[in-house]
C-alpha cells in the first residue's frame, strides 16, 4: 500500500476501500461526492484489524480511507514518546497529503482518543464523529482490572498463550463461547500474525493512551457524535463511553449488550449500519 510524508519526518501508510468494494486498493475514488469515512485504529491495530466482514458492510455506503497509525505497517517508525496530540497531527496531516478537506471520523480505543483530539484540533475538517470503545482520560474513568491484565501481559510460555489472551480479552464471552467450530479464533490470530506490532510501539501507544485527558474539552465538540461501547469491555469499560456521551453536547450513545471491546470484529453487519445511518448515508441492507 502507498506511502505518504504528512510532516517533515513522518511519513504514513494508507489504503483506500472504494464505495462497493470488497478490497482495499492503493487508488484513490474517481469521484468524493460524499466525505469519506476516516478509520483510526486503536493500540496494536492495523488496517487488518478491522476485518473484512466490517469492512465490506461500511463500505456499501461509503468510501472509505484506512491508515497505519506511527510504526505500525510501513508508516514511519517510532523514534521516541508520542502523545495522542502527536498522533492527531499525524492523522491532520494525512489529510492535507492526500487533498481532503473534511471526513467522518470514526475512531476505536486509542484511535478514538485520537478521534477526540483530532476533533478538537480542526474541527472543520469533521463532518461527523463515531467514537468506539475509547476513553476521554480523566477523572471516573476506567482501566483494565488488574486481574485482566495480569492474563494479558502476563510472561506467555509462547505465541499461542499470547493469541489466546489477546483473543479473551478484546472479545466478548457471548462470542467466544459462540465459537464453537474455532473459526473465530483461527480468523482472529491470521489478523495479529499478518501485522504484528512491535512492542516498543505498544508500549509507546499505552503510554499515550494514559496521557491522554480531554474531559474538560469534550464540551466544545459540535460535530454530531455517536458513541459506541459493548458492556462486556474487559480494555476500556463502559463507563468510559458513557463519560464521554455525557461530556460531548447532543452525542448519541449505543450500548452494545455482552459486546467486547472489539464490537466490529462480533458485529461486523449491525456495527457497519449503525456507523452509516450516524453518517447519513443510505445504504444496501446487508
Amino acid at each position: 500500500m502507498p506511502v505518504t510524508a504528512v510532516s517533515t519526518d513522518v511519513e504514513l501508510e494508507y489504503a483506500w476501500r472504494h464505495r462497493g468494494a470488497d478490497a482495499n486498493t492503493e487508488q484513490p475514488p474517481a469521484i468524493l461526492d460524499e466525505p469519506p469515512i476516516l478509520l483510526i485504529q486503536g493500540m496494536s491495530g492495523t488496517m487488518r484489524s478491522w476485518g473484512e466482514p466490517f469492512l465490506t458492510a461500511l463500505a456499501r455506503g461509503a468510501d472509505l480511507l484506512l491508515f497505519g497509525n506511527r510504526g505500525v505497517g510501513s508508516s514511519s517508525r517510532v523514534t521516541g514518546p508520542l502523545s495522542i496530540a502527536d498522533m492527531a497531527t499525524d492523522t491532520i496531516g494525512l489529510l492535507d497529503a492526500l487533498g481532503l478537506e473534511r471526513v467522518h471520523v470514526l475512531g476505536v480505543s486509542l484511535g478514538g482518543m485520537i478521534a477526540q483530539q483530532l476533533t478538537l484540533d480542526a474541527p472543520e475538517r469533521v463532518a461527523t464523529l463515531a467514537i468506539g470503545c475509547s476513553s476521554p482520560g480523566g477523572p471516573g474513568c476506567a482501566v483494565m482490572s488488574a486481574e485482566t491484565a495480569a492474563r494479558l501481559f502476563q510472561d506467555p510460555s509462547g505465541v499461542d498463550d499470547i493469541l489466546r489472551a489477546s483473543w479473551e480479552v478484546n472479545l466478548g464471552q457471548h462470542f467466544r463461547d459462540a465459537d464453537a467450530s474455532g473459526r473465530g479464533f483461527a480468523d482472529f490470530t491470521e489478523m495479529v500474525l499478518d501485522g504484528p506490532v512491535s512492542m516498543v510501539v505498544i508500549q509507546v501507544q499505552a503510554m499515550a493512551g494514559a496521557m491522554h485527558d480531554v474531559q474538560d474539552q469534550l464540551g466544545l465538540i459540535e460535530v454530531p457524535t455517536l458513541v459506541i461501547h459493548g458492556t462486556d469491555d474487559q480494555m476500556l469499560p463502559d463507563v468510559n463511553g458513557r463519560l464521554i456521551a455525557e461530556r460531548i453536547p447532543g452525542a448519541r450513545l449505543e450500548t452494545l449488550d455482552g459486546v467486547g471491546h472489539m464490537w466490529w470484529w462480533e458485529q461486523p453487519g449491525s456495527a457497519a449500519r449503525l456507523v452509516l445511518d450516524h453518517v447519513g448515508v443510505q445504504h444496501p441492507a446487508a
